[in-house]
């Protein structure tokens, strides 16, 4: 305890803070004295703040400098060994032989040599069965000792699942040469055949497992969820180390397919990361030898996004009061014990992994069992903490412009710390740009250029159609006109990526046309498709279609059908990131330059390592037009309709013949 307390006072008023200003956290690390070499084992908690891997984990000693340490996943030490075994002896004799009702057979199999063991796995051919077994242990094969009672064995179809359970995991490590297995079969099952089996020696020291109790909320209002499956948001980390789920409920029989995974969001996108899926079921009959359970599932941690549990419940109801318990093995350091106190930095999303000599001794040290145990600390933040910018030797500002010739701006939200951020364009921001985003630029207060990267097609903007029935001609076809509720800004219209048509009716198969509302009656090869729809979708109809987002025409051949009830309808546009690094300040996109040429930043030689950044999402308000534009010639003619220059073409051509034909007259 005296030297746990002097350890907080130092950590109190750390001189190594100052060094490690980048590293957000810290705890004190006390040894027992006269220890050369000292395990301390990691909680999850300090595992979930930590980088992946460990990367930004520093021991650090009272003058600063580091003391090396080696990591030890124990998960990584799991099933150090499996023996296969030889089954040498087999005995079946009829129980209650009067009846018939049922056969016990008994197995001697042979491990090869005395071994020290947590699981035994048997293998049974694929035939559905039910047998309670008795394991029995012996070292020299003459004296048994009982180590399973009446472990259930089974493989049976119950509620819609297949359930199948052959492994036994024994309480505490076995050591022995020889088992014996006696199993009671079910009435009506058929004879259990043993092909083979196997042991494992699972070993885990003392203190390197952990669990956690963590609650499961159900998630409500997800559209496009399967009405079978009922979905959990669990209030846990996605970062800790966990390597089992085991499913909690007080429901005493189930059979339900689980789906463990985590929830990644980024700016205009979101995505699902599997992380564990299998069977879980409950079976308790005390009249039938059909009883067991298994309810974990191996799973891997994540990269900190939202964790959710799927629970296919076919047509039953969902499980009563499910909870959730996180099984994992903890992370060990094994350092050398140096002179005076250690500190324990982490929580630098910026710096690498380190590299020491220690190493090169790892087969050596992770077995090493006569390791000091060193106490850690409770969390304190650093005080002189300060968040290290990511590509430190990436410019923040370029060369200034005239905002003049811009005419159309966009205000971000301000910038708080130097980062790396990402902004997603929206349909009309494209609507005002050059069709090659050349005319965009970032500028702050005193109109620097802050370089940036397009990361194309990175999104998907949803924008709503409105869809009135057009006047059918001829009679068995419908027409229905497809537009914006309210015309885009600028001259230009965003090319469509699909359209999601939501219609009533639940069958149909129809041909239909889509064209552009004001070709419509000219030559225009329309874009022909058949709708169709076939139970049990119920989705919306999809159309692949590389159109401009402009008033569209609708033709579906109704033949002597009633005419598709159509909903509603919406545009799908592939919308682009804009990725940059910036300092403390305001920032503002500017659009709409049809003159401007296509920036060149140095910054286009990080693109990988900057589009591989977590970049931080970046707001900004709407479009609006930039108030110190200046109208120029080539941007009036450039922001023109290009009915407008048809027809200006026209009248000046007509005004240069005319003038030409006077003076020939005049000439004549």
């Amino acid at each position: 305890m005296i030297y746990l307390l002097a350890a907080l006072l130092m950590a109190a008023d750390n001189p190594s803070d100052a060094q490690r200003a980048a590293w957000q956290y810290r705890r004190a690390v006390v040894v027992e004295a006269g220890e050369a070499l000292a395990s301390l084992v990691l909680p999850p908690e300090l595992s979930a703040k930590a980088g992946a891997s460990g990367r930004d984990l520093r021991l650090v000693d009272g003058d600063g400098r580091e003391t090396p340490f080696l990591l030890d996943w124990t998960s990584e030490r799991e099933g150090l060994a499996t023996w296969r075994a030889g089954v040498k002896d087999i005995r079946r004799e009829k129980e209650n032989a009067g009846t018939g009702s049922a056969v016990r057979s008994q197995w001697t199999i042979d491990l090869g040599d005395e071994r020290t063991f947590t699981d035994l796995s048997l293998a049974v051919p694929d035939v559905a069965f039910a047998w309670h077994v008795r394991v029995e242990a012996s070292v020299f094969g003459k004296r048994y000792d009982v180590i399973e009672t009446e472990a259930s064995l089974f493989d049976q179809a119950w509620n819609s699942e297949r359930v199948r359970k052959t492994d036994i995991r024994f309480d505490a490590p076995v050591t022995a040469r020889y088992l014996r297995l006696t199993a009671r079969s079910a009435s009506g099952s058929p004879l259990l055949e043993l092909a083979g089996a196997s042991v494992t020696w699972r070993r885990r020291l003392k203190g390197d497992s952990w669990s956690m109790n963590v609650s499961a909320e159900p998630a409500e209002g997800i559209l496009g969820l399967p009405a079978n499956i009922t979905r959990y948001r669990l209030s846990a980390s996605s970062l800790l180390p966990f390597d089992e789920l085991e499913v909690r409920t007080d429901d005493a029989a189930f059979a339900r397919h689980a789906r463990l995974f985590e929830q990644i969001e980024t700016p205009g996108r979101q995505s699902e990361r599997l992380l564990g899926e299998g069977r879980v079921f409950r079976l308790r009959a005390s009249d039938s030898v059909v009883a067991g359970e298994s309810t974990r599932i191996g799973a891997r941690n994540g990269s900190g996004g939202a964790l959710y549990l799927d629970i296919n419940d076919a047509a039953s109801p969902p499980l009563r009061r499910l909870s959730v318990r996180l099984h994992g093995s903890r992370v060990r350091l094994l350092f050398p014990v140096p002179d005076g106190a250690l500190t324990l930095y982490y929580g630098n999303e910026a710096t690498r992994a380190p590299f020491y000599d220690l190493e090169s001794l790892r087969p050596q040290l992770i077995q090493a069992l006569g390791t000091g145990t060193a106490i850690l600390g409770a969390e304190e933040a650093n005080p002189l903490f300060r968040r290290e910018p990511p590509l430190r030797f990436a410019a923040v500002v370029g060369a200034s412009l005239d905002p003049a010739l811009w005419h159309h701006e966009r205000s971000l939200m301000p910038i708080r710390d130097e980062d790396v951020y990402a902004l997603v364009l929206k349909a009309e921001d494209l609507a005002v740009s050059r069709p090659d985003l050349a005319d965009l630029r970032i500028v702050d207060d005193a109109n620097r250029q802050v370089p940036f990267l397009i990361d194309p097609n990175f999104a998907e903007e949803k924008i709503s159609l409105r869809v009135q029935k057009g006047v059918s001609s001829p009679s068995p076809r419908s027409r229905y006109e497809l537009a914006l509720p309210e015309p885009m800004p600028g001259n230009r219209s965003p090319q469509l990526s699909r359209m999601e048509i939501e219609v009533r009716d639940a069958f149909f198969e129809r041909p239909a046309r889509l064209r552009r509302a004001r070709n419509e009656f000219q030559r225009e090869a329309p874009f022909s498709l058949t709708l169709a729809r076939r139970p049990p979708s119920s989705g919306p109809l999809r159309i692949s279609t590389t159109l401009p987002l402009e008033p569209l025409t609708l033709e579906v051949d109704d033949g002597d059908n009633a005419p598709l009830d159509i909903r509603s309808a919406h545009a799908i546009i592939r919308v682009p990131r804009v990725v940059f690094k910036a300092a403390p300040g305001s920032l503002r996109l500017l659009l709409g330059n049809q003159g401007s040429e296509a920036p060149r930043y140095d910054l286009a030689g990080l693109r990988t390592e900057l589009l591989a950044y977590s970049a931080v999402p970046a707001a900004a308000q709407e479009l609006r037009q930039n108030q110190e534009a200046r109208e120029s010639l080539f941007s009036r003619f450039g922001t023109a309709s290009p009915s407008g220059l048809v027809w200006g073409a026209i009248i000046a051509a007509i005004i240069v013949l005319l003038g030409l034909t006077l003076k020939t007259i005049k000439s004549a």
